[in-house]
Parts: C-alpha cells; sequence; structure tokens
C-alpha cells in the first residue's frame, strides 16, 4: 500500500484505514465522520438560529403600536378661592317597604293627618295603628331625638317603650305599628340602645 505522510502523520489513500489494509480499526474514518457529523449540526444551528434571517426573503416591516401610558397623576394646585362647605347628608327614614322619606324640615312630624310631613296613610301596614298626630323628630345637642305626641299607641326606638329617645344610625323604630329605619346620611353604624 502507498501511503503518503503529511506533516508527520500518516494519511490514507482512499479506501484504506490508517492502520494499513485489512486493519482493525479506522480511527481516521471514525473522527472523519464525527468531524462531518459536528459540522452539519453547526449548519443546521446557524440556520435555525440566526442564519434564517439572512438567507430569507425580508418582509418590509409594519409600524407596531405602542401602547399608550397613562400620564403621570397631577398634584392639584391649591385655588385661591376658598372651597365651600359640604353640606352634610341629609337624614332619612326607611319604611318596611322600602320607601325613603328624607327629613327635610324639623321637627319633621309623623302621623295620620294631612299636615303632618310623613302621612301614614293606607299604603303602610297597620296604618290604622298610628294617631293623627303621633310624633316628630326633632334636632337635639347629641343628633336627632324622636319624641311621641301622646299618640294612643305609643312609640318603640329598638323595641323599647319610649316617650323620647336619641335616634342613631341604623336603629329601628315603630310609630305604633308602622316600622321605621332612621338613617342619619353617613353611613356610620348605630350605638347601643
Amino acid at each position: 500500500m502507498d501511503t503518503g505522510v503529511f506533516a508527520g502523520t500518516r494519511v490514507a489513500r482512499c479506501g484504506e484505514n490508517a492502520a494499513g489494509p485489512g486493519g482493525a480499526g479506522s480511527p481516521w474514518l471514525v473522527i472523519g465522520l464525527v468531524g462531518a457529523a459536528g459540522l452539519l449540526l453547526l449548519a443546521v444551528a446557524l440556520f435555525f438560529l440566526g442564519g434564517v434571517r439572512h438567507w430569507s426573503v425580508r418582509r418590509k416591516r409594519e409600524p407596531m403600536a405602542v401602547p399608550i401610558r397613562p400620564s403621570t397623576p397631577t398634584i392639584p394646585i391649591p385655588s385661591e378661592e376658598p372651597l365651600l362647605p359640604q353640606t352634610p347628608a341629609q337624614p332619612y327614614l326607611r319604611s318596611s317597604d322600602g320607601r325613603s322619606f328624607p327629613l327635610a324640615t324639623l321637627p319633621f312630624t309623623i302621623g295620620r293627618d294631612q299636615s303632618n310631613h310623613l302621612i301614614i296613610d293606607d299604603t303602610f301596614p297597620q296604618w290604622q295603628t298610628v294617631s293623627r298626630h303621633h310624633a316628630h323628630i326633632v334636632l337635639h345637642p347629641q343628633g336627632y331625638m324622636i319624641e311621641d305626641q301622646g299618640s294612643q299607641n305609643q312609640l318603640r326606638v329598638q323595641g323599647r317603650l319610649t316617650e323620647r329617645n336619641l335616634l342613631h344610625n341604623g336603629w329601628k323604630l315603630h310609630v305604633g305599628g308602622v316600622a321605621f329605619t332612621f338613617y342619619d346620611g353617613t353611613n356610620k353604624p348605630g350605638g347601643a340602645a
């Protein structure tokens, strides 16, 4: 077999291995195949990782929509105008069927007579138990107060018979047999009975 020496290594002719004809191993063939497979893998990796961009036809890019960021909140500058005082929330009575009756005028009178602010008529359950001038609500230094006006079927606040009682937000009251809930308009829970 005619082999040549190239830079101190034996070079085999095509079809022979470096160990000679009929040698047991073919390390050059294995090294060659591994090297070729490595180059092939490298080419495939380059193709998929970045080379595609160069070999493919470039498209014209469309402008991307940029999301609009909300502007930073501005700090209000105090005006030189005096602030108007806020009007307090108006107190009201709510009947058992959900109707609301604002206490627009004080003293706020309740009864069957047409001269009352809240006229108890036949649209209220147990309206017959209410006197013509049953009770009124007045403003007291500690809040709103309901007072019985000498009615026959009396007045109950939070289930207790009373002639006069302070009212707290969310408290139940019965004018005769007609039930109401008092709300002072503040959304604060009421006190103890």
